[in-house]
């Protein structure tokens, strides 16, 4: 049975007092174009340019699939000679390379050797990759990202206030766009069950993150018996995520601004309410074994995030911005913090090469893997 559109928000969705100048705008959009919405503060939510950060991502895929409509790319080619990483890796984040930004200006070889790890050894969070990607579709149709998007998306969804940022970290990250911008394009992607599809078809489990994947520029999310495709979108104070049930018919889109600690808790609240409950792993905790600490110590880095796991006698643990913390093994695959951290999820996920040993870490819920460093 096909899930109905919403049509009022789960209780206390939205905060009784909000900082100065914060607001945030929710709209459902159905299949037919039918908007349902509500706001809290100061914003004209339908009018008002929000600035919508990672969702280029999604802007950048489906530039991406367009021009492979037009047999103007390949998914599965190599972006240089002799390099393996293809635009396919890039855009599910399986390219291993590390999430930094680049300065003003990028390099595509130099960013392309820069990898943590060889390409779809593990998913791992890249604002640099799509960096890369929007360096190349430049390179290699001639046209500014701001012009294919304008031409690809933006144009066909009716998207007139729309813009792509044209520096180094438009295709990752500079997107605007009012909430008539996005209603359109969430009505759009759900005439195209197809397109949505294609995004999703082939995805790669999130290390940590049970019921999400990434596919080509957005993540498929389970809730319930529902699945979803989804992006979020965080810069400066303004924070959104944009998400669609296509089987279901309808999707929705949250568009805040100076209150981007809340939005993640407002989505869960939003989904599990409208969509059933998010998936949860049970991890049954037990003492790491004294023989396996060799597989997990060593230091991992990823930009500026560091984190060590030690060896001491009463065990194994984590050292991090100068602090320690006991580590107890939560499976095959996860270690956990023995003791919760305020505010952060207590397990690791790890992901280990073929000899047994741990090559990467995605601490604390982050997408973002931490590689080993081997030396």
């Amino acid at each position: 049975m096909p899930l109905p559109v919403p049509t009022d928000l789960p209780p206390s969705v939205f905060p009784e007092v909000l900082p100065p100048h914060a607001g945030a705008w929710l709209c459902v959009v159905d299949v037919e174009g039918m908007v349902r919405q509500w706001s809290v503060g100061g914003v004209d939510g339908w009018r008002d340019r929000f600035a919508l950060g990672s969702v280029a991502k999604l802007v950048v895929a489906l530039v991406v699939q367009s021009l492979e409509e037009h047999e103007q790319v390949r998914l599965d080619e190599p972006l240089l000679p002799g390099c393996p990483v293809t635009l396919r890796c890039l855009l599910r984040h399986t390219a291993g390379l590390p999430d930094v930004l680049p300065s003003s200006s990028l390099d595509l070889a130099q960013a392309l050797s820069s990898r943590l790890l060889p390409p779809e050894t593990a998913f791992s969070y890249s604002n640099l990759g799509f960096a890369v990607i929007g360096a190349w579709l430049v390179s290699r149709t001639g046209q500014p990202v701001s012009a294919l998007a304008a031409r690809h998306v933006f144009a066909p969804h009716a998207m007139d206030r729309a813009s792509l940022r044209d520096d180094v970290l438009g295709a990752a990250g500079g997107l605007t766009a009012t909430g008539e911008d996005v209603a359109r394009l969430l009505k759009g992607l759900l005439h195209a069950p197809s397109l949505l599809k294609s995004l999703v078809t082939a995805t790669v489990n999130v290390p940590g993150q049970p019921g999400l994947s990434a596919g080509l520029g957005c993540f498929r999310r389970v809730c319930g018996d529902t699945w979803l495709v989804e992006h979020e979108g965080f810069t400066g104070d303004a924070a959104c995520v944009v998400c669609l049930a296509p089987e279901a018919g309808w999707g929705y889109a949250m568009l805040t601004k100076g209150w981007p600690y809340r939005l993640r808790r407002t989505r869960n609240q939003l989904e599990s309410a409208w969509f059933g409950p998010l998936p949860a792993a049970e991890m049954p905790l037990r003492r790491l074994p004294a023989e396996a600490a060799v597989r997990y110590v060593g230091d991992y880095v990823n930009g500026p995030r560091h984190v060590r796991i030690v060896s001491r006698e009463n065990g194994l643990h984590l050292e991090r911005a100068g602090q320690r913390f006991p580590l107890v093994q939560a499976g095959e695959e996860h270690l956990a913090v023995a003791v919760p951290l305020r505010d952060r999820p207590p397990t690791i996920a790890v992901v280990t090469g073929a000899d047994g040993c741990a090559v990467a870490l995605y601490p604390f819920g982050s997408l973002r893997a931490l590689c080993r460093s081997f030396g």
